[in-house]
């Protein structure tokens, strides 16, 4: 299972979660050997937990647009799933399901109940 990081953006008061080994997503400057310094995280972020993947399926979320937060399915939506096809080489470790839009997105959330067959 891949490691999480639940991080404290400073300069935007933001906290995000991601996979930990993509932090240099975020703080581009981690990836210049010469200019980074480990202590230089304490003035861009802080790590406020270090978890497991496994520790964050099935955990409810708001989403970032509601088009479908009030419908009767609801109830289904909005939760983190797992799936192997998921990595932590490219992106930062969380991926959008749009099940409509993709033959991994509508595996996932068939998988998961998110929606039926047919």
């Amino acid at each position: 299972t891949m490691e999480y990081v639940k991080v404290l953006d400073k300069k935007s008061g933001k906290t995000y979660i991601m996979a930990k080994n993509r932090m240099a997503q975020m703080y581009p400057i981690m990836n210049n050997k010469k200019k980074w310094k480990p202590k230089m995280a304490d003035e861009l972020f802080e790590i406020q937990a270090t978890l497991p993947g496994s520790e964050l399926v099935g955990k409810k979320y708001t989403p970032i647009f509601d088009f479908f937060a009030n419908t009767p399915e609801s109830e289904n939506y909005f939760r983190v799933l797992s799936d192997t096809y998921v990595t932590d080489d490219a992106g930062t470790g969380i991926v959008h399901q749009a099940p409509a839009f993709g033959e991994d997105d509508y595996r996932v959330c068939l998988a998961h109940n998110v929606i039926k067959k047919g």
